[in-house]
Formats: structure tokens, C-alpha cells, sequence
């Protein structure tokens, strides 16, 4: 696992540290090889601080930001998309695949663990079918325990 450190969060309180998978690292570090000949070209006077800049060297606005993401969804083969779903994707696959909430929590950068659980509650239904298959593979003393079932009760 690599780090890349960042600039300011979205809530400009803080630095924070972006974790992200090697092969990804490698991609972003080619990518930020490209700025300073494209600034040249460009004529943009400096290299970006933006890993994405706008047209112009600067940060992205919400319009240009929206179309950059609709076109790399079509470069890319997939339906348009949201840079935010394919967060809340990335979080979701992490959760499902059992990964430790508060390490979760730190990924996504929210300040309480509660908000990441709370948002992506639709997911630990997976986490409870896994849990109900460890109970299957804990030998039992009592057999009538042994084999786990869902009982649906009547609302109150």
C-alpha cells in the first residue's frame, strides 16, 4: 500500500494523508508527470497544483468537472456517471468485502465512524449473512445450536 499526501480536505480544516493501492499510485504519478509540458504548451505560466487542472491551469469548476467525468465514463466504456458514486462504490465494495469500519471511516475521510456505518447501512446486510456463516463453522455442543437460522418475528 502507497500514500500520497494532499492538500487541503473539502472542509479546509486539515491536511490529510490519501492511501490508495500501488498500481493506482503508479498511474497518478505518470499522470503528474504530464503538467509541466502540457503548461508549456498550454502557455499557462506555472504547473498546476491540480491533479486534474482546468482548461486553463486552475481548479476544476462543478460544470467543467461534471463533463470531464461524463467523457472519461465514455472513453472508458461505462455508463455516465457521478465522481461521487463511484466513491460511495468504492466504499460500499470495501464494507461488503469485510473490511474494518474505522480503517473505512479514515479511507473516506469522514470525522466519525457512525456517518460511514449510518450511509452505507444497506451493506451490512452482506456483513450479516458472513457472520451468520462463521456461527455455521463454530462447533457446537448443543447440536439443535449448531445450524444458525433467521427467525422473522411479527412487527410490534
Amino acid at each position: 500500500m502507497e500514500e500520497y499526501v494532499r492538500g487541503d480536505t473539502t472542509t479546509k480544516k486539515d491536511h490529510r494523508t490519501v492511501y490508495m493501492p500501488g498500481e493506482l499510485r503508479k498511474v497518478m504519478v505518470e499522470h503528474r508527470r504530464r503538467p509541466p509540458e502540457e503548461a508549456l504548451k498550454k502557455r499557462w505560466g506555472a504547473i498546476p497544483e491540480h491533479v486534474f487542472p482546468s482548461t486553463e491551469g486552475g481548479m476544476m469548476n462543478d460544470c467543467s468537472y461534471r463533463l470531464w467525468i461524463e467523457k472519461a465514463a465514455e472513453k472508458a466504456g461505462i455508463e455516465r456517471t457521478r465522481l461521487h458514486n463511484l466513491r460511495y462504490t468504492a466504499i460500499s465494495l470495501l464494507l461488503n468485502s469485510g473490511a474494518d469500519p474505522f480503517a473505512v471511516q479514515k479511507l473516506a475521510g469522514h470525522s466519525d465512524v457512525r456517518l460511514t456505518t449510518q450511509t452505507y447501512a444497506h451493506v451490512q446486510a452482506e456483513a450479516l449473512r458472513r457472520a451468520v456463516g462463521v456461527l455455521d463453522r463454530i462447533e457446537f455442543e448443543d447440536e439443535e445450536r449448531s445450524n444458525p437460522a433467521v427467525i422473522q418475528t411479527a412487527p410490534a
